[in-house]
C-alpha cells in the first residue's frame, strides 16, 4: 500500500514540475519570439521509449444527430500517469464501436451516425493489452428528409372522416417523434377539409393526401376515395327532350340521383309512374309511348335505401302531347332524333347534314335551311350542309307548300370536338402564373420580392435569439487539451458560450436570383459577437467578435403532392471572416492564450460554421418551404352563391384547386395550377349533355407562359383560360340558373311576364371584333313563354330564342367585368315563334326577349366568376417568428387586364399585402 501510494504521489509531483516547466518554458517562449512548436522540438530532442499503462475514451459530446461525425478520441498513458503523444506510439489505438450498425462513413471515410439508438464507443491497445471501459453515445433523429401518410381507411362516404398518421423519417431512414406537420390535399377547396390530421369530405372523388413537413421533400402520399351516400334528392329529364311530343312518339325518362352533398349515386332502384292510363300511354320502366294527346305527368321514385333526412326521393317532368303542332321538327344530327336544342361532338369547320323533318297537309314545295335549298329524303326528310362553327349554331328553315304558305323555325346545336365530360372535374393547368426574376431578387426594401423577405429574415430579432439559442445548445463549444508538452497537458481550455450575449450589428444582407430548377442564395452576416466563459488552465469571460459570416447555397423547385417545395440542392460556401477572440486574462494566461488564439479561433469557427450550415438547411429552408408551399388562390372561397335574377333562389358552386406543374428557368417560374367550379346545389333539371365546352384540349400539360407586360413594376403575370368560364357556365345552367320566371314590371296583371327554361347553357369566348378583343357570349335553345298584355295575354305565346353578344372585359379589383354588351336585335337575335301572332306583337317579344337575353349572360358572367382567380403565396406562421406580418399574402397587386387568343391575361407588380 505504500509502495502504491509513493507511485501516485511521485506521479502528481512529476505532473505539476512538468506543467510548471512547460509553462515557464511558454512564457520564456513568448518572450523570445519562440513558437509552441519550436518548445516542443526543443523538448522531444531525445525521446524516451515509454511503456503504455493506460487508456482513456474521449468523445465531446454524448448526444450527436444522424450524419454528424462521431469525434472520438484515445488518451494513452504511461506508468507514471503521463500522457504518451500518438506519435510515439508504433500501433496507434483502435477505436471500437458497437453496435457498428448504426454508424456509417461519410464521403471523406470518417465515422458517422446514421441509425437512432446508444452505440458505445471504447478505446483498445491489444498489444499492451489495454482496454477502455469506453463511453456511450446516444444518436439522435436529424432533421426530417421523408414522410409516410397512411389513412386509417382509404375509402369512406361522402360526409365521413378519417384519420391520417404521418410518420416522418431523417435520411437515414430514422422516424422522427413529433415533428410539426400538417396535411396538403389535392385536389383542395370545396368538399375537403382537414383539421389537424383528420380529414373529412362530402364530396366524391379521389384525393390525394400528403403529410406536410418543413424541409420533407420525399413523400408518399396515401390516396382517399370518397364515395356518394345515399340517395338524397333527384331530377328528371327526357331523352329526347322535346317542347312537344306526337302520337306513338317514344321518351325514356332519365334519372339523375343526388346524395345530400350533390354527389351523383348510381346503382339506386328506381319505379316509375305515369297519370295516363293504359289507354292514353304505353310504360315499360322508364319508357313511354304516347296513344293520345294530352298533357301527362311522368313520375319517377327511388324504391331502395334512401337517406334519413328525407322521407323520399322522387321527380317528376310534364309532357304535353300535341298532333296539332309545328310543322317543322328540328332533328339531332347524329342521331336523328327530334331536337330543337342540343350538343354535337363535331370540330369546328366539318360540314355536316342538318335534318329537319317536314309535315304538311298539302305538297311542300321547298324547304331552305340556312338560306341554302335543302334536298328531299322521302318520308318528309329534308337536308342540307351546313359547316359547323365553335359554339352556338343556329339553323333557320324555312317550309313552303304548294300554295306559297311558309313557317319557320330556328334550331340550335353547341358544338365543338373538345369536352370536359365531367364538368364538376378539375380542369387541369387552367391558370399559369408566371414570376419573372425580378420577383425574387434582388431586394426593393418594400417586401415585394422573395429576396425582401429573406432580408427581413436576416435582420431579425428573431434569427438572433435561434442563432443564440442554436449556439448555446452546442456548449461546451470547446472542451480538452489543446497542448501537450513532455506528455503533460500545458493548456486545457474549456469554452462555454454565454446565452443570450450575441449581438448582431449588420447591416445583414440577402440576395436570391433563379437558376435552372430552382433559387440560389447569398447571405452575408456582419458585425456579430458574444461572450463566453472560459475555464481549464486560464479562466474568465473574454468576448469574440466576427466581421462577416456569409453563406451560398442553391434550393430546388419542385412540385411535390400537389404543392411548391423548396429543398437544399447544395452548400456552395458557408464561412466566417475576421474571427477575433480576446485574450484579457492574467499575464501569463494572455500569453498562453495568445499562442494558442489561432487553434481556439479555428475551433470556435469551425461551431459556428456548423451552426450557420444548420439555419441554413433548417431555419431559412424552413422559411422558403413553408412560404412556398402556401401557393393557393385567396381571391374566392371554397364555394359561393350565386342570385337568380329573378329572385328565385341562388345556385351554389364550389371551388377547388391544385397545383399541376412547375417549370423554373434562370428567367422566370411558370407554375400551373388546375381549377374545378362545381355545382353543390341539387341541379332542378336533367338534360344530355357533353359536358363544358372547350375551344382547345383541356387539361394541357403546361400552362400558358403569360407575358409580362413591360414597364415599371410588372413582375408577375396570370393567364386564366376561357374554358374555365365555360365550366361555371355550365354549372350555372345545370343549377338553374337560367330556368326563371319574371316578372316585368310592379307584378301586375297588366304587366309583361316571361318565364324561361334553357335547353344549353351559354358559352364565351375570346374574339376579335373590328381590331378587338372582346368577349363573345352565346346562348340558345330557351324556351320561353311570353305574356305582353294586351298585345299577347291568354294563352302565353310560345317561342323558342337565342343569340349573340359581345362585350368589353374589364378588371374591378380582383373581378372580372364585362359591359358595354352589344346584341343586334336584327341579326343576332333569333326567336321561333309556334303560333300566329301580329308584327306588332313579334316585334313587342323581340325586344322583350333581347333584353332578357343581354340581362342574362351580363349577370352569368359578372355574377357567376365573383373574382379571377389569382394564385398568391400566404405567409407562413413561421414568418412571425422573424418579425414579419402573420397571415399576409404575396401577391400580385395593380393588375391590368388583356385578352389575347384563348385566355384572359393580367400583369402587375407583386408584394406583400
Amino acid at each position: 500500500m505504500g509502495n502504491e501510494m509513493d507511485r501516485i504521489s511521485g506521479k502528481i509531483t512529476a505532473v505539476r514540475v512538468g506543467v510548471l516547466l512547460s509553462l515557464s518554458l511558454l512564457f520564456v517562449g513568448c518572450a523570445k519570439g519562440y513558437t509552441v512548436d519550436d518548445l516542443d522540438a526543443d523538448l522531444d530532442e531525445e525521446p524516451e521509449v515509454r511503456i503504455p499503462s493506460l487508456i482513456r475514451t474521449y468523445v465531446p459530446s454524448h448526444r450527436v444527430f444522424a450524419g454528424d461525425r462521431i469525434f472520438a478520441s484515445c488518451d494513452v498513458y504511461d506508468e507514471q500517469g503521463l500522457l504518451i503523444p500518438t506519435g510515439e506510439l508504433e500501433v496507434p489505438p483502435e477505436i471500437l464501436y458497437d453496435p457498428r450498425s448504426l454508424l456509417g462513413t461519410d464521403e471523406e471515410g470518417e465515422v458517422i451516425a446514421e441509425r437512432v439508438g446508444h452505440v458505445h464507443v471504447a478505446c483498445t491497445l491489444p498489444q499492451f493489452g489495454l482496454y477502455d471501459d469506453g463511453v456511450r453515445v446516444e444518436i439522435l433523429p436529424s432533421r426530417p428528409y421523408s414522410a409516410v401518410t397512411l389513412l386509417e381507411s382509404d375509402r369512406i362516404v361522402a360526409g365521413g372522416s378519417t384519420e391520417a398518421v404521418c410518420r416522418i423519417f431523417d435520411r437515414f431512414g430514422n422516424e422522427i417523434e413529433g415533428a410539426a406537420n400538417a396535411l396538403h390535399i389535392s385536389p383542395s377547396g370545396n368538399g375537403i377539409v382537414s383539421d389537424a390530421l383528420t380529414v373529412t369530405a362530402t364530396r366524391a372523388d379521389v384525393y390525394e393526401v400528403t403529410c406536410s413537413v418543413a424541409g420533407a421533400v420525399d413523400v408518399e402520399s396515401d390516396f382517399l376515395r370518397v364515395d356518394p351516400g345515399l340517395p338524397h334528392s333527384m331530377s328528371v329529364g327526357l331523352r329526347p327532350d322535346r317542347r312537344f311530343y306526337r302520337l306513338e312518339d317514344q321518351v325514356l325518362v332519365d334519372t339523375d340521383i343526388r346524395d345530400r352533398f350533390g354527389n351523383r349515386v348510381t346503382g339506386a332502384t328506381v319505379e316509375f309512374q305515369t297519370s295516363g292510363t293504359a289507354g292514353q300511354i304505353h310504360a315499360n320502366a322508364g319508357r313511354f309511348t304516347f296513344k293520345s294527346d294530352g298533357t301527362y305527368t311522368l313520375k319517377a321514385m327511388v324504391t331502395s335505401a334512401i337517406d334519413p333526412e328525407v322521407s323520399a326521393v322522387e321527380g317528376e317532368v310534364q309532357v304535353v302531347v300535341n298532333t296539332s303542332g309545328p310543322d317543322i321538327d328540328c332533328l339531332h344530327v347524329d342521331t336523328k332524333q327530334p331536337s330543337e336544342a342540343y350538343m354535337l361532338n363535331a370540330a369546328p369547320g366539318t360540314q355536316v347534314q342538318i335534318p329537319v323533318d317536314i309535315a304538311d297537309t298539302f305538297n311542300v314545295s321547298e324547304v331552305r335551311i340556312n338560306g341554302a335549298l335543302a334536298s328531299h329524303q322521302g318520308n318528309g326528310r329534308y337536308v342540307a350542309p351546313h359547316i359547323v362553327s365553335w359554339g352556338m349554331n343556329f339553323i333557320d328553315v324555312v317550309a313552303k307548300d304548294e300554295y306559297g304558305e311558309d313557317n319557320s323555325k330556328t334550331c340550335y346545336f353547341l358544338a365543338s370536338n373538345l369536352w370536359s365530360p365531367d364538368a364538376n372535374a378539375i380542369q387541369r393547368n387552367t391558370i399559369g402564373f408566371r414570376l419573372n426574376r425580378e420577383a425574387f431578387g434582388p431586394r426593393t426594401g418594400q417586401l415585394s420580392t422573395f429576396a425582401d423577405i429573406i432580408y427581413a429574415v436576416a435582420n431579425s430579432d428573431g434569427l438572433r435569439d435561434m442563432i443564440d439559442t442554436s449556439v448555446a445548445a452546442l456548449n461546451p463549444l470547446v472542451d480538452g487539451c489543446q497542448q501537450r508538452v513532455l506528455g503533460a497537458c500545458v493548456f486545457r481550455l474549456r469554452l462555454n458560450y454565454v446565452g443570450n450575449s450575441l449581438w448582431m450589428n449588420g447591416p445583414n444582407d440577402a440576395t436570391l436570383e433563379l437558376v435552372h430548377g430552382g433559387l440560389h442564395a447569398d447571405l452575408n452576416l456582419r458585425n456579430v459577437g458574444a461572450r463566453a466563459n472560459v475555464g481549464g488552465t486560464c479562466s474568465g469571460t473574454p468576448s469574440f467578435s466576427i466581421g462577416r459570416l456569409h453563406a451560398a447555397l442553391t434550393f430546388d423547385l419542385t412540385v411535390v403532392a400537389g404543392s411548391l417545395r423548396a429543398s437544399v440542392r447544395s452548400v456552395e460556401d458557408v464561412s466566417i471572416h475576421g474571427l477575433n477572440i480576446s485574450c484579457s486574462f492574467g499575464a501569463l494566461c494572455s500569453i498562453v492564450c495568445g499562442i494558442f488564439r489561432g487553434a481556439i479561433q479555428n475551433l470556435v469557427r469551425g461551431e459556428f460554421e456548423k451552426v450557420l450550415k444548420g439555419f441554413l438547411e433548417d431555419n431559412l429552408n424552413e422559411v422558403l418551404d413553408s412560404l412556398l408551399q402556401n401557393l393557393d388562390i385567396s381571391t374566392l372561397a371554397a364555394q359561393f352563391s350565386i342570385p337568380k335574377i329573378d329572385n328565385s333562389g341562388s345556385v351554389t358552386l364550389g371551388f377547388g384547386t391544385a397545383l399541376d406543374s412547375g417549370s423554373i428557368t434562370s428567367q422566370r417560374a411558370l407554375l400551373g395550377l388546375g381549377t374545378r367550379f362545381s355545382l353543390v346545389s341539387a341541379a332542378p333539371h336533367n338534360r344530355p349533355t357533353q359536358g363544358a365546352i372547350h375551344r382547345v384540349a383541356p387539361n394541357p400539360t403546361s400552362p400558358l407562359d403569360p407575358p409580362i407586360n413591360t414597364g415599371a413594376g410588372n413582375t408577375v403575370g396570370v393567364s386564366f383560360y376561357e374554358g374555365a368560364v365555360n365550366q361555371i357556365l355550365h354549372n350555372l345552367w345545370m343549377g338553374g340558373f337560367f330556368n326563371l320566371a319574371l316578372d316585368l314590371g310592379d307584378g301586375g296583371a297588366a304587366n309583361p311576364s316571361v318565364t324561361i327554361d334553357a335547353y344549353l347553357p351559354p358559352v364565351a369566348h375570346i374574339s376579335n371584333e373590328g381590331g378587338q378583343e372582346r368577349l363573345r357570349l352565346m346562348m340558345g335553345g330557351i324556351d320561353a313563354e311570353v305574356r305582353i298584355p294586351p298585345l299577347i295575354d291568354e294563352p302565353p305565346l310560345r317561342v323558342m330564342f337565342g343569340g349573340v353578344a359581345t362585350a368589353a372585359a374589364s378588371l374591378d379589383g380582383d373581378a372580372l367585368r364585362v359591359s358595354d354588351l352589344s346584341l343586334n336585335y336584327e341579326s343576332d337575335l333569333y326567336i321561333s315563334f309556334e303560333d300566329a301572332v301580329s308584327e306588332a306583337g313579334r316585334l313587342a317579344v323581340r325586344d322583350l326577349l333581347g333584353d332578357i337575353l343581354v340581362t342574362l349572360l351580363e349577370s352569368a358572367v359578372n355574377d357567376g366568376l365573383p373574382a379571377i382567380p389569382i394564385p398568391s403565396f400566404e405567409l407562413p406562421d413561421v414568418l412571425a417568428d422573424y418579425g414579419l406580418p402573420a397571415e399576409g399574402h404575396l401577391r400580385i397587386f395593380s393588375p391590368s387586364l388583356v385578352l389575347q387568343g384563348n385566355h384572359f391575361r393580367l400583369s402587375g407588380g407583386f408584394g406583400v399585402e
